[in-house]
């Protein structure tokens, strides 16, 4: 497990990773061939996530609309159109830790979250919603999340 420091305005957040690492990822390709090396960490990619108050999961931003002060709630807060699917937990310490969504056969199943108050302030005001920038993940996770749930531009 490796464990990167995310700095998200004045706050600092450690997200752990699991990543498979090959035992020697200096090993030759199934070719045989020398110049093809294994590599052992795959390609990571920034999401941007919220994180709301009292919830034990935190979801990808682009699920979420951002709307504007409105008879219904005096501040600027977060609705969605439909039902949003965690991309990952809070640990007690703090730590975000996506799920690993590659392998079916693992039965992990992400929270589904409906807007509380979609007449009023939604999930939540903006003010109150943590908004991470830089959380890691390996490309293929993120793309395996995007398969089950839809991407941005979806």
């Amino acid at each position: 497990m490796s464990n990167y420091r995310i700095l998200a305005g004045v706050c600092a957040l450690s997200v752990a990773l699991v990543v498979g690492c090959d035992k020697n990822p200096t090993a030759p390709s199934q070719t045989g061939d020398p110049g093809d090396v294994i590599n052992p960490i795959p390609f990571l990619v920034s999401v941007d996530v919220l994180v709301f108050p009292g919830e034990p999961s935190f979801y990808p931003m682009y699920k979420f609309t951002r709307a504007g002060p409105d008879p219904g709630c005096d501040e600027d807060h977060w609705h969605s159109s439909e039902a949003v699917h965690a991309f990952g937990y809070v640990r007690e310490n703090g730590e975000l830790v996506a799920w690993d969504l590659r392998d079916p056969e693992d039965g992990v199943i992400p929270q589904t979250w409906e807007d509380p108050n979609p007449t009023g302030c939604g999930y939540g005001k903006v003010s109150a919603v943590s908004q991470v920038r830089l959380l890691l993940v390996p490309v293929d996770q993120l793309n395996a999340y995007y398969a089950l749930f839809g991407g941005p531009d979806e």
